[in-house]
């Protein structure tokens, strides 16, 4: 049984009957897997060709000036009135093989991290994975790690912290990381892809909660939204912008990920 819940596009009937598919996996977990999503596997395998080939070949003068390139902005698709394709990235990510003890002895206890605890600070996010995708990304559910390994012609979809902030916590922004698989040797190089759709730097992160007759309804959706504001460590619930938001949250991220070949 796969670890995420999957959405199948083939069988939403009707735009509404999607929007409750995914409200649905969006509430409970925020993880899910996405098929019949239309995009080749030639594509995506050709993709991941020239992410190998940028990252193990190309001189870091090289990758440094591809980096720096972007993109023209795409098209408005998801909210369009606060993503106007300006904040988007799409990135190519290359993990380096781990090497035992590189930075020290590490004690009996400690486990391999190779990109810390977090969530991810903007709308949405898509994850292209490998067939040959070692594994090592994990979601945190029901108060443990669990695997999220590849699943054949499968997008991983995430909800980030900007639609938890905007539906009060009805839709999560689940926490997650990337490990070092248990018992690979040697540990290899791991490439994925993501595309990180995120709301324009002056959009205000606050609930969106609609008009109610019902006060306690209301009260009730603010303080479950305070509890979880907490947790993400905010002290004050007054409004931040997309920007501060993911300057706070940039400063919490760890890892070894080399991110390069962003554009936008």
């Amino acid at each position: 049984m796969p670890a995420l819940p999957i959405v199948d596009l083939r069988e939403t009937s009707s735009p509404e009957y999607l929007a409750l598919q995914l409200m649905k996996v969006g509430e409970n977990l925020g993880f899910f897997y996405l098929v019949s999503h239309g995009i080749s596997e030639e594509l995506i395998s050709g993709m991941f060709n020239l992410s190998k080939y940028f990252f193990e070949n190309c001189p870091d003068a090289d990758r440094a000036r591809f980096a720096s390139n972007s993109g023209e902005p795409k098209p408005p698709a998801f909210l369009p009135a606060h993503h106007t394709g300006q904040q988007n990235r799409f990135r190519l990510l290359h993990y380096p093989p781990y090497v035992p003890d590189a930075d020290g002895p590490s004690s009996p206890d400690e486990e391999d991290i190779r990109a810390g605890v977090h969530s991810d600070y903007g709308s949405l996010t898509l994850l292209f994975q490998e067939p040959t995708d070692q594994g090592g990304l994990q979601v945190w559910q029901n108060g443990d790690w669990v695997d999220v390994p590849y699943v054949t012609h499968a997008i991983v979809v995430n909800i980030g912290d900007a639609l938890e902030f905007w539906t009060a916590c009805q839709l999560r922004s689940t926490i997650h990381r990337v490990t070092f698989p248990p018992g690979q040797a040697p540990p290899q190089s791991r490439f994925s892809i993501p595309f990180f759709v995120t709301a324009n730097d002056e959009t205000v992160l606050e609930p969106i909660l609609p008009p109610s007759n019902n006060t306690a309804t209301q009260d009730s959706s603010k303080a479950f939204f305070g509890d979880i504001a907490r947790v993400k460590g905010y002290l004050s619930l007054e409004p931040v912008t997309a920007l501060e938001h993911r300057l706070r949250r940039e400063a919490t991220i760890g890892g070894s990920a080399t991110v390069a070949a962003t554009t936008r």
